[in-house]
């Protein structure tokens, strides 16, 4: 973590863990498919038109294909599965589970890249799934039972951005950080529009889901996300694993604040060993994991060729 770029880190988590409430306000009353169609596509038509104010111009630097399974892993996918199981979960929980996030990338990159996983690694996967059973089976007396498909869309949520952000490093080193956002939202619209178009919502949104709508495009897809790759850029990978850790906080207390929803000793117990367990899979350099990554998709392209 660099001191200068600390302000700006905890900016961008606020902003994309308050994505967390505003979700839970408007997919009630849009669906989840339209929420996301218009949030992902909404937010690109923002970010180009703040380009061409600058008179900047887009550089994508790959074909239709890369972006299609960019914009399914990295926003189609994760963002409908989350707003889904928002329709049961707190807000708050839903932002704790995606913590898991780098927990999934480890993972993701060890299989990929066959780099074998030190003792650490492998006891902060073990005591991550601790933590995830922790948060989804502690619940105060008296309570009721949490919905398990909907903590499960969450977490499957968290592993499509995993394996989004291992695609993103091979496939798309170099290109334009902006273009990278656009890209990624445009083409996460297109895959959703049929189902977007199919499930339209019942009736008019109110003034209060139209506001959480628009806090949702600007701040919490927008400007998070063009920053969250300025932060890459700048600081490098090790950042993603950082932002992590900031998430489930601000989730909860935006969740608190604005939702009134309660903070469960099950919440702050499960949120701790989450937390623990990434700390322990972070042990292994960052960047080392990224270099596996890279050399294994050389070795199938060299392959494939």
């Amino acid at each position: 973590m660099f001191r200068r770029d600390l302000p700006l880190m905890l900016a961008v988590a606020a902003l994309m863990a308050i994505g967390f409430t505003f979700v839970k306000i408007a997919v009630p009353a849009l669906g989840a498919a339209v929420l996301v169609d218009v949030r992902v596509l909404a937010a690109a038509a923002v970010l180009a038109s703040w380009t061409w104010a600058r008179r900047r111009r887009l550089a994508f630097g790959r074909g239709v294909g890369p972006y299609l399974l960019l914009g399914t892993l990295n926003a189609a996918l994760p963002f409908t599965l989350t707003a889904w199981g928002e329709l049961r979960l707190d807000a708050s929980l839903a932002a704790i589970l995606m913590a898991t996030i780098p927990l999934f990338t480890a993972a993701l990159s060890a299989a990929v890249a066959r780099e074998r996983l030190g003792p650490s690694q492998r006891l902060g996967l073990l005591l991550g799934l601790v933590g995830v059973i922790v948060l989804s089976g502690w619940r105060p007396s008296g309570a009721g039972a949490l919905d398990g498909p909907s903590i499960l869309a969450v977490l499957a949520a968290a592993c499509s951005y995993a394996a989004g952000s291992v695609y993103t490093r091979h496939a798309f080193a170099g290109v334009d950080r902006t273009s990278l956002t656009i890209g990624n939202f445009a083409a996460a619209g297109v895959v959703l529009a049929p189902l977007a178009l199919a499930t339209p919502p019942a009736a008019a949104p109110s003034l209060t889901v139209i506001a959480a709508m628009a806090g949702l495009v600007v701040l919490s897809t927008a400007v998070s996300f063009r920053a969250y790759f300025v932060l890459i850029e700048r600081s490098g990978p090790t950042v993603a694993t950082s932002i992590g850790f900031l998430i489930p906080v601000f989730g909860a207390a935006w969740g608190a604040i604005l939702l009134h929803e309660a903070i469960t000793w099950s919440m702050v117990i499960g949120g701790g060993i989450v937390l623990a367990a990434m700390h322990l899979v972070g042990g292994a350099r960052p960047d080392t994991r990224i270099a596996g990554v890279n050399r294994w998709f050389r070795w199938r392209l060299a392959r494939e060729g």
